[in-house]
């Protein structure tokens, strides 16, 4: 069975921003291991979220290359990401409640998913 399903990259300029925009995602009821945030490590100037390259990360997930560019540019800037991934019904839902955060960008990216439960 394939799944449709959405990413949603929201760039805020400091990490409390960030971090207030998934609050109010997770008081709309939103499962947290759908949300990601993304900042550059000022002592090591890596990514300050997983071990992974964030840009092979969002390339797994079907994001353009000229997107990902953007979004390493903006984290090589000190700007963090909100990354949301689930499916796209849900997606409209964490668009509004993003939006109503006030992110400096977002963009949304569907790509589908193989899932073997089906």
């Amino acid at each position: 069975m394939i799944d449709d399903l959405t990413a949603i990259i929201a760039t805020y300029p400091s990490h409390a921003e960030a971090q207030d925009a998934v609050k109010e995602l997770e008081r709309a009821k939103f499962d947290l291991r759908k949300l990601s945030i993304v900042g550059r490590n000022h002592r090591k100037d890596e990514p300050s979220v997983g071990s992974d390259n964030v840009g092979d990360r969002m390339k797994g997930m079907g994001i353009p290359v000229d997107s990902i560019l953007r979004h390493e540019m903006a984290l090589k800037t000190g700007k963090y990401l909100v990354i949301f991934h689930g499916r796209s019904d849900e997606a409209e839902r964490a668009r509004d409640v993003i939006r109503q955060s006030q992110p400096e960008t977002m963009e949304e990216h569907e790509f589908s998913h193989s899932n073997s439960d089906g």
